[in-house]
């Protein structure tokens, strides 16, 4: 047996010698057809035996059916080829044999192609059951090689000979194989995926842990405004209203897709940062922690402040919360409690009613200066608290009487 007889055999029309290996570059080695020693083949992505796996079950019916179509097809068409060449009496022990190629790009799907050669040494393969038996193990063997495991809905039965191969191939399903190999590969990175995402986890929650109540609070909107009361009594809190309003928007940037901020300092005048709710981005946050000051000047009136924020409320429409920073000693010794006693004078600032009633959330933090005894009543702090249950926030207080 030689090539000419090989070339005579394929040159069949009822043999597809595509999903054989090509003559130019094979030899016949006492009976094997085989790639050409020493040449290093790679197999064009165009020829060859197509396998593709199962799509997704979110894949349309008529495409499922293609994929089952194109590789039952194939499959049913090569077992034939088999069956035609060993009718010749020349030929009748030919078997797949155990060596194949596949491509290396991948097919719709994942899928890949792959050829075969030609086994003619054995004459116990004269025997249909025995030859097609093998046939059968070797096409599974080529499939596994290329990366696939094969099942079908009809079983192969060696006692049904290549009539049952054909069968068997005529319910074909292709699935990608588990790869050990890659498993232990990938085991350990997803591993390390997983103790990073912990880590990132528990940073946030750290995060998370420092802030106050009344700025973890604030997080409830995607809107937040900081008043922060800026004059002469206030100097000891900054420090760690920075802390604060940094972390809030670290906080509020991971748990929003859009967050708005602004951050109003005041003494006797309120000097907004943006003077709207300005969409939190690298440069806005830059913006709100260079505005928060490190010196305190000046005197002391809230309202103007508050008013000023339930302005730039109203014009952004949407539910904000404020937190206001104050020793509460206020120039106007009554005006928070003015508030308290008359909400609506704050409401009435937001056009729309609904928003004025549920959108408007007050937090206060009520900061305990050094120069103040801790355990004496503190009548700005109880209107401060008065005023965050009026609007449905928070109240707490922050402990500097210590430090000296």
């Amino acid at each position: 047996m030689n090539l000419d007889n090989f070339q005579r055999v394929f040159s069949r029309q009822d043999v597809a010698d595509e999903f054989f290996y090509p003559l130019d570059c094979c030899v016949v080695d006492n009976g094997l057809y085989k790639i050409r020693p020493g040449l290093n083949y790679r197999m064009s992505p165009s020829g060859g035996l197509r396998i593709i796996p199962d799509p997704r079950s979110a894949a349309s019916e008529n495409f499922i059916r293609s994929i089952h179509d194109s590789n039952r097809t194939d499959m049913v068409r090569l077992i034939s080829s088999i069956q035609t060449i060993r009718s010749n009496p020349d030929f009748n022990n030919v078997i797949l044999s155990a060596s194949s190629a596949n491509t290396y790009d991948a097919l719709r799907n994942g899928g890949k192609r792959i050829m075969f050669g030609i086994d003619a040494r054995n004459e116990m393969y004269r025997d249909e059951y025995k030859a097609a038996a093998v046939c059968y193990k070797n096409i599974k063997h080529a499939a596994q090689k290329a990366g696939f495991n094969i099942s079908s809905e009809i079983p192969f039965e060696e006692s049904g000979g290549f009539e049952s191969l054909k069968s068997w191939a005529s319910g074909i399903h292709y699935a990608k194989k588990f790869n050990p190999l890659l498993a232990a590969l990938l085991i350990p990175l997803l591993l390390l995926a997983l103790y990073l995402m912990l880590q990132a986890c528990n940073l946030m929650q750290g995060a998370y842990s420092k802030l106050s109540e009344a700025f973890r609070k604030g997080m409830e909107t995607d809107a937040v405004i900081v008043v922060l009361d800026k004059s002469g009594s206030m100097e000891c809190c900054f420090d760690k209203v920075k802390e604060q309003t940094t972390a809030l928007i670290k906080q509020q940037r991971k748990k929003w897709r859009n967050t708005y901020i602004d951050l109003i300092p005041f003494d006797s005048y309120p000097s907004p940062a943006f003077g709207e709710l300005k969409k939190l981005d690298d440069d806005a946050e830059k913006n709100v922690i260079e505005k928060i000051p490190t010196l305190a000047s000046g005197g002391t009136l809230i309202i103007p402040a508050l008013e000023q924020a339930v302005k730039e409320i109203d014009k952004h429409k949407k539910p904000t919360t404020i937190i206001l920073v104050t020793d509460g000693e206020d120039n106007n010794d009554n005006s928070i409690k003015n508030i308290t006693e008359n909400p609506e004078k704050l409401r009435d600032l937001i056009n729309d009613k609904k928003l004025a009633e549920h959108g408007l959330i007050i937090n206060t933090v009520a900061v305990l200066r050094p120069d103040v005894q801790k355990n004496l009543k503190n009548p700005y702090h109880e209107n401060l608290q008065k005023l965050s249950k009026e609007f449905k926030g928070v109240h707490e207080i922050w402990d500097f009487s210590n430090k000296p």
